[in-house]
């Protein structure tokens, strides 16, 4: 795997923490895309803000997979960036 998904990761990790986001982050296969995988999260003060400041950084989204839900605001997903 190329390192820079790894400074990518990095960087990711600290932005998400610095705004008390919380968040699992991994490489996407050997592509260089992280994905930041946000459990039970209100959709705007956690994925809104997660892509919000992300893309702030310089991070570009491609997608973004819901992997639960219940109706409510409060779903999982899986982002991914580049």
């Amino acid at each position: 795997m190329d390192s820079k998904v790894y400074n990518k990761i990095e960087v990711i990790d600290k932005l998400l923490e610095d705004n008390n986001l919380w968040a699992d982050t991994y490489p996407y296969h050997d592509l260089p895309v992280v994905c930041v995988e946000i459990n039970k999260g209100d959709w705007k003060h956690d994925h809104w803000r997660c892509d919000e400041i992300l893309e702030e950084a310089g991070f570009v989204k491609m997608s973004e997979k819901t992997i639960w839900e219940n109706g409510s605001d409060c779903y999982s997903s899986i982002h991914y960036f580049a």
